[in-house]
């Protein structure tokens, strides 16, 4: 159909999956005129971007926080991993967001859906092994005192890493 202009002003509002359904779909167009689709779970809020933002629109997902463990695991490792594997990453990935909830405070959301937090693609990118491992260990979390643990993970690292000490010194 033909195209919709619509101006948030200093406003924003919320979208929701319709009944039958449990995920919202987006479709977009890109600069060289591709069209992309994504899903979603939970609600999607449009904002428009802070005054000192030099980019559009701000999309915030509120979801459940399972719901968005599986569309962490498989965004940070292949589903043809081993289904222990599997779990661990999702345990890690849930202890990770808990101990990181404030890191966007400022920006009016928990956490940021790229690597500076956690990579997550939502809906689209979710399996049936991934969302097994997310289901098989709810509410597991690693934990230090009653509190989650910084459970700090990298995707890659290209065959060499480091000792903890050099990144986190003892006592800080």
């Amino acid at each position: 159909g033909p195209s919709k202009e619509l101006s948030l002003g200093e406003s924003s509002f919320e979208l929701a999956p319709k009944k039958s359904q449990d995920y919202l779909d987006l479709v977009w167009e890109t600069a060289d005129r591709t069209s992309r689709w994504t899903a979603v779970r939970g609600k999607l809020e449009i904002r428009p971007p802070a005054a000192q933002s030099s980019r559009g629109l701000e999309l915030v997902n509120e979801l459940p926080l399972d719901a968005y463990i599986m569309g962490v695991v498989p965004s940070e490792v292949p589903a043809s991993f081993p289904s222990e594997c599997l779990k661990a990453m999702a345990v890690v990935a849930r202890t990770f967001c808990l101990a990181h909830l404030d890191r966007h405070h400022a920006d009016g959301y928990d956490v940021c859906a790229e690597v500076h937090c956690q990579v997550y693609r939502g809906l689209a990118q979710e399996s049936i092994p991934t969302n097994l491992a997310v289901y098989s260990t709810l509410g597991e979390v690693l934990s230090y005192q009653g509190h989650p643990v910084d459970a700090t993970f990298h995707a890659c690292c290209g065959g060499y890493g480091v000792d903890v000490e050099s990144i986190w010194p003892k006592g800080k």
